[in-house]
């Protein structure tokens, strides 16, 4: 009884490991694409202050 308990188990086991890795990495994706985007705003802000200065 206890290893068919347990082979039940497993599929419960390896879905919820499987969301774990997929939120880690959405997360990581989030946080590398925020990151990008603030560096392409940071950038766009200092050549438009570069524009400004030059004009």
């Amino acid at each position: 009884m206890k290893t068919s308990t347990a082979i039940k188990r497993l599929p419960v086991a390896a879905v919820g490991a499987t969301f774990v890795v997929l939120g880690v990495t959405i997360a990581n994706v989030q946080a590398s694409t925020f990151t990008y985007i603030a560096g392409v705003n940071d950038n766009f802000s200092l050549s438009n202050g570069a524009l400004l200065d030059f004009v």
